[in-house]
């Protein structure tokens, strides 16, 4: 057992440690990709909550135009409408500052962003 462990810690450990080392030409390039992709994710993300407050105002003026046509006779036809307008209002807006905020670190504080996607992967 003894020459097992001598063995292993004098010919296979520094093999093994030699393969996991990360070289520093390899970590900048890995963070480098990996702040390109936050900032496409992010992007991506901006511009579905673009899309979220066009549909809600969209769906807004629908439900106003229509139950000024309609002259208010019923007006819970035209609620889920209203109720689907303000969520898609609210989600835009949220969307649109949370990752205009993310973008922004992206681009010019990337270590902070890297620091709190670490940190969320810690708990």
């Amino acid at each position: 057992m003894e020459q097992i462990y001598t063995d292993f810690t004098t010919k296979f450990l520094p093999q093994i440690q030699a393969g996991l080392t990360i070289t520093k030409e390899y970590f900048l390039d890995l963070f480098s990709r990996y702040i390109h992709y936050l900032l496409i994710q992010d992007t991506f993300y901006l511009i579905g909550s673009f899309i979220f407050l066009i549909c809600g105002l969209v769906l807004l003026k629908i439900g106003i135009t229509e139950c000024k046509k309609n002259g208010d006779e019923n007006p819970q036809i035209f609620m889920p409408c209203f109720i689907l307008a303000i969520l898609g209002i609210l989600f835009g807006i949220i969307g649109i500052f949370q990752n205009s905020t993310n973008l922004i670190q992206d681009k010019y504080i990337p270590e902070v962003r890297i620091y709190q996607e670490l940190k969320s992967y810690q708990r």
